[in-house]
């Protein structure tokens, strides 16, 4: 196999969903037989990530993972990180997992940079005119990066996916003992305030129901402050077991004003759960069959994730229907299978066409 060898560096060191990605990413191609060198920073979450995913014996030997300090990270920018840039330099290209540092890895080697775009921050378009391919989690960041005059043929469309696909047994909800769950980093783009709200209109109207706000961030107390009213919200913290949750929730939500993607969207709705989720760039190329495989609403406003709530709670039919064709449409388009032939037809296409040049 030609151009079997990559290198793939992130300076992010949070766990979220950038980190996930890395991990999965890692997997995908080494499934599909590329050796990688990974370079990470020494404390970030990728790195327990990568190794979780990549977790498999036959797999060892196709995968190693380097980790630089801060000191590394300075001459890397300087153009002076002898190791660094020695494995940049034997591998035949370079995955990029942030904008900022496409220019810097660009002045250490002259290999392909493969940008992954995360984001929909138009400030960050501009680094991305040094990269040879560009792969966006959206549609609607390829029209941007066309409309700041980067080639569209360098632009791949390119969703993220779940590392794996739970097994699901589905349940009839109890209207009168209903969960509702939300997830994430609580920061204010996440739109928690919202949730908490549609919560205190739902109580307000007489309805009963259970719910859970995971998670953790600059917010927290915060936000617990904020939903002092509704006893009936817990605030379990950062969750380590996913599937715990998803099974205890009947109905997901997914407030933010700004969301790229949407992994807690497809991970909800891979256990079958309905999402009401925001009109955010992400979520609306994933909920695609709005009512149908879930119910999109307006950012900030929590009437309308309210009225939704109640819709489900009240709908029986139609909360079953919901649970089934998510769960459909995340096993049919957002599995793991799916991004190794997307990265494999592109990475073989690129190279295809730089020989014929």
């Amino acid at each position: 196999m030609k151009n079997n060898h990559l290198a793939l560096i992130s300076f992010d060191s949070k766990p979220g969903g950038i980190s996930n990605m890395i991990a999965i990413h890692a997997l995908a191609l080494v499934r599909e037989g590329y050796k990688l060198s990974i370079i990470l920073p020494a404390f970030s979450d990728a790195v327990s990530s990568v190794n979780k995913a990549v977790n498999i014996k036959e797999y060892y030997n196709y995968i190693n993972i380097y980790k630089f300090n801060t000191l590394d990270k300075y001459l890397l920018k300087l153009g002076c990180s002898i190791w660094i840039k020695k494995i940049l330099n034997e591998a035949d290209a370079c995955f990029v997992h942030n904008a900022k540092l496409i220019s810097i890895i660009k002045k250490n080697t002259q290999k392909p940079i493969f940008a992954v775009n995360h984001t929909s921050k138009f400030s960050q378009l501009k680094y991305y005119k040094k990269a040879d391919l560009i792969y966006s989690v959206n549609k609607n960041i390829i029209s941007d990066l066309v409309d700041f005059g980067i080639d569209k043929n360098r632009c791949i469309y390119c969703p993220n996916v779940l590392l794996k696909l739970p097994n699901v047994k589905f349940k009839d909800i109890d209207k009168n003992n209903i969960v509702i769950g939300a997830l994430g980093r609580m920061v204010e783009k996440k739109g928690f305030y919202d949730f908490i709200d549609a919560l205190k209109i739902i109580k307000k109207k007489g309805y009963n129901f259970k719910a859970i706000l995971a998670g953790d961030g600059l917010l927290y107390q915060e936000l617990k402050k904020y939903a002092e009213g509704i006893p009936e919200l817990d605030f379990p913290g950062w969750i380590i077991d996913k599937q715990e949750f998803f099974n205890n929730i009947d109905i997901f939500c997914q407030p933010s004003h700004f969301e790229p993607f949407g992994l807690t969207v497809i991970e909800a709705m891979s256990y079958g759960k309905p999402v009401i989720s925001t009109n955010c760039d992400g979520p609306v190329e994933i909920i695609n069959d709005n009512m149908k495989n879930g119910i999109l609403v307006e950012k900030k406003n929590p009437l309308e994730i309210a009225d939704a709530i109640i819709l489900l709670i009240t709908n029986s039919d139609l909360h079953k229907n919901m649970c089934n064709l998510a769960f459909k449409h995340i096993h049919k388009f957002y599995s793991i299978s799916n991004l190794q032939n997307n990265l494999t037809d592109s990475i073989t296409n690129y190279f295809k066409l730089l020989q014929e040049k």
